[in-house]
């Protein structure tokens, strides 16, 4: 159960909390994903959130991307990892997951390069054979036209 302490009650509380404009963290709500929930249910409405919220979801976003560096933003990471509140065998296997996650990331990066190139290949190589196919049937043709 959340404490009243633990929830900000508006943009405001909020990016006083992380350290960024209240515009900022609208555009997080939208393209990242920033936790806030609006009590009315409108798009237009009041938010609330909670620090453990906040803290869930900077976890999840990998340092710098994304986000400015921010004094406010290192103050609620480093106080992340230091609340009694979250649980850190979670918090380390999330770390995990997320290392993993970059990891596949990377590797599918590579397959698709990888891929990308033998297709290139490939298309050379049918062109290539094409060529030659017509080469040799202009050549085949050329007797033929010749003795008419």
């Amino acid at each position: 159960m959340l404490s009243s302490k633990d929830l900000l009650h508006s943009w405001k509380e909020i990016s006083a909390y992380v350290g960024v404009t209240a515009r900022t963290l609208q555009r997080w709500e939208k393209h990242f994903d920033f936790p806030v929930h609006r009590p009315s249910g409108r798009l237009r409405s009041a938010v609330v959130t909670s620090h453990t919220e906040i803290q869930a979801w900077l976890i999840t976003r990998p340092r710098g991307a994304s986000l400015p560096h921010t004094p406010n933003l290192e103050k609620v990471h480093s106080y992340r990892q230091d609340d009694d509140g979250v649980d850190s065998t979670g918090l380390k296997k999330l770390q995990e997951i997320l290392r993993k996650t970059s990891k596949l990331r990377q590797t599918m990066k590579h397959l698709l390069k990888q891929q990308q190139e033998s297709q290139q290949i490939t298309r050379s190589l049918v062109s290539s054979m094409h060529d030659k196919i017509r080469t040799k049937q202009r050549r085949k043709m050329l007797p033929s036209e010749n003795t008419s």
